[in-house]
């Protein structure tokens, strides 16, 4: 060692104390940003998907109820028409409430006027069929109820455009 050094009165080297973990650098403020819209957004998400699937219950629910349907009848008869007529108005109710004391021709005209899916003679049966006598009908219940399910398809469609541009409106 040096002597002349040893005489100089040096104060021992003081470090700086270590940095705290307050305030944090800009990117954890960044990320804990990000991870709050994740969350916020996974949040949202979970809630869209059940109101979407609470809007369209009663469209399965019909859906299967008209399956059933084709199970259970396989002709024309005033029960079938009947039992259709009851499903449609079932989910009427949930989307059009205004229709669900419709009958006779003023139900055809808004069946038709919804979408333009059944024939005249499908119309026909189902404003005024479940009071004609059973022995009148011929023919297969098939084509009316698959026409009521692209109707039924067709009216959701319509309803859920229609409430996303009111929604946004």
């Amino acid at each position: 060692m040096n002597p002349a050094t040893q005489s100089l009165p040096l104060e021992d080297i003081i470090l700086p104390a270590p940095p705290g973990i307050w305030p944090p650098a800009p990117g954890w403020w960044l990320l804990a940003v990000l991870l709050l819209a994740l969350v916020v957004g996974g949040i949202m998400l979970i809630r869209m998907r059940a109101r979407k699937k609470q809007l369209s219950q009663p469209y399965q629910q019909v859906s299967a109820n008209l399956s059933a349907l084709g199970e259970q009848y396989e002709e024309l008869s005033p029960a079938f028409i009947e039992a259709l007529n009851y499903q449609l108005k079932l989910w009427c109710r949930h989307r059009y409430p205004q229709a669900v004391s419709l009958y006779g021709k003023d139900w055809a005209v808004f069946l038709a006027h919804t979408a333009d899916i059944f024939s005249k003679d499908e119309l026909r049966l189902l404003g005024t069929g479940a009071y004609v006598p059973a022995g009148r009908f011929e023919g297969s219940a098939r084509p009316l109820l698959e026409s009521a399910g692209k109707w039924l398809k067709s009216s959701e469609q319509q309803w859920m455009k229609q409430r996303r541009k009111t929604a946004y409106a």
